[in-house]
């Protein structure tokens, strides 16, 4: 009798655990939605294992197997890839307000308080939908657009003059190194009337590693964003040389911008930076410096690299298909001409 009496509180507890988690994943079934296919996760880490050093060659395996539409596990985060252009189409176009928002980083928490002012980075809510109407009407009206042909003819032609100068020469062209070049001055002179680089000098070389440098600091893998419970390790874990970079990055814009405010009222250059500053000093504005200097920053990182990258691999793929490049160079003189 005494050996029941011992035993009764275990099983009642047993069975209350037992019911307690069949009522808690009952409960988690009926109220998570239903996910996309995708790999069986494990515990803890989820799918981190499965991905390899060329991930994007990973999911392109899984979509084989799965679909266009996977779920993945990274550690305690669910993600979700999307990998055909028709369902880009429907979640970016037909539900992109569901999806605007993006996930910060730990280390773009960690640059300087960036994802408090960049459009990038902040969620959809009133200060993003006020920097994303000030560039849609200040920065790419067709007015602007229209404006700045002759600036975009001018710095192609200084970038094929190069080219061609460095042939007649017989020395090496950096096809990376150009395009930074032309795409960082066509900037430069839409934003501030004045060139930041130049082929033949190496301020452009400099400009462009410290901003791939903070690219990759920034691309790298942490593990507080797949283990958020481990986000007070985070500013251990994220690379102290990021916060260097991104310093001399902010130098470079808060200076333009404090010699243009000392200048103010003895020129007008009537580019992007006369309006933004135009901008914050109405009385109503919401526009402050550091809103500036990180729009700055945001269109300088996304026009000149993406633009970069997609010329190197445009050349590299031409180069290692000739009869593409010739396909290439007979419709350029069919459009252009040779001269």
């Amino acid at each position: 009798m005494d050996s029941y009496t011992l035993l009764l509180p275990l099983v009642l507890t047993f069975l209350w655990t037992c019911f307690y988690f069949l009522k808690l994943t009952h409960k988690k079934s009926t109220t998570t939605p239903s996910l996309p296919p995708g790999p069986r996760p494990l515990p803890i880490i989820g799918n981190l294992h499965q991905l390899s050093p060329t991930p994007y060659r990973t999911m392109a395996d899984m979509a084989r197997k799965y679909g266009p539409v996977i779920s993945l596990k990274l550690g305690m985060i669910t993600t979700v890839v999307v990998s055909s252009a028709e369902a880009a189409q429907e979640m970016f176009q037909k539900h992109d307000l569901a999806v605007s928002s993006r996930k910060v980083t730990a280390a773009v928490r960690a640059a300087n308080g960036h994802d408090q002012y960049s459009m990038v980075w902040l969620p959809v809510n009133a200060k993003w939908r006020y920097l994303r109407r000030i560039s849609t009407v200040q920065l790419f009206s067709a007015q602007r657009l229209n404006a700045g042909q002759s600036l975009r003819h001018a710095k192609v032609v200084e970038m094929a003059e190069y080219v061609n100068k460095c042939c007649e020469l017989g020395e090496l062209v950096d096809i990376g190194k150009v395009a930074f070049t032309t795409q960082l001055n066509l900037l430069s002179n839409t934003f501030f009337s004045m060139d930041m680089a130049s082929h033949s000098s190496k301020d452009s070389g400099e400009f462009k590693d410290l901003m791939l440098k903070i690219m990759e600091e920034i691309g790298k893998p942490n593990l507080a964003d797949f283990f958020p419970v481990l986000g007070f390790v985070s500013w251990v874990s994220v690379n102290r040389e990021l916060m260097g970079y991104e310093n001399k990055f902010n130098e470079v814009f808060t200076k333009i911008i404090m010699e243009r405010l000392s200048d103010e009222g003895r020129r007008n250059n009537g580019d992007v930076l006369d309006t933004l500053i135009k901008i914050m000093r109405e009385e109503s504005s919401e526009l402050s410096i550091d809103d500036i200097r990180h729009l700055l920053m945001d269109f300088f990182t996304a026009g000149t690299d993406t633009t970069t990258s997609t010329t190197e691999w445009a050349m590299t793929e031409l180069v290692r298909n000739p009869e593409k490049m010739a396909k290439a160079q007979d419709e350029l003189e069919q459009v252009l001409g040779r001269d």
